[in-house]
């Protein structure tokens, strides 16, 4: 969502004007209802401190978005899934790992502190973007390719 906010800036103001916008869409209150409207204004205020989305609050948009989207609903799946009667094992892998190949960040321009959801692919693929920045690679990214690689290795050998 990110990069879209960035190349139309109206996105932000459309999403200000219309905050209930921004309730996870699995919360189904009525737009425009009493509800909705308060759980939005809760939103605005955890996340923004009632300011608008704008370019200084970016990041506070980035958490919204990964806590509705991202966050939420995998551990909500997860918690289902392992409350099945068939299920074995269950696996939950949290890349978090900021270093000099993160293939999204490169690939969007992001500046933001912390991982993006596919910055572990420029850890486990040579890619265009990666490329030209593997050999000034440091030491922590250069471990974390090993890591990443071992780790997926054993993962499809072994589940």
């Amino acid at each position: 969502m990110l990069p879209h906010i960035r190349r139309n800036p109206t996105l932000a103001l459309h999403l200000n004007e219309n905050f209930e916008l921004c309730i996870p869409s699995d919360i189904e209150y009525l737009y425009g209802s009493r509800e909705s409207q308060d759980l939005a204004n809760s939103i605005k205020q955890f996340y923004f401190n009632n300011e608008t989305i704008s370019n200084t609050t970016l990041l506070n948009f980035v958490n919204l978005v990964t806590d509705t989207q991202v966050t939420f609903p995998t551990d909500r799946w997860i918690e289902m899934y392992k409350n099945m009667a068939n299920s074995n094992r269950v696996y939950y892998f949290v890349f978090d790992f900021d270093g000099d190949l993160n293939w999204y960040k490169l690939f969007s321009k992001t500046q933001f502190p912390g991982a993006s959801h596919a910055d572990p692919l420029g850890y486990m693929f040579v890619t265009n973007i990666t490329r030209p920045l593997l050999p000034s690679a440091g030491a922590d990214s250069k471990k974390t390719i090993k890591v990443m690689v071992q780790l997926w290795s054993n993962f499809i050998k072994y589940g």
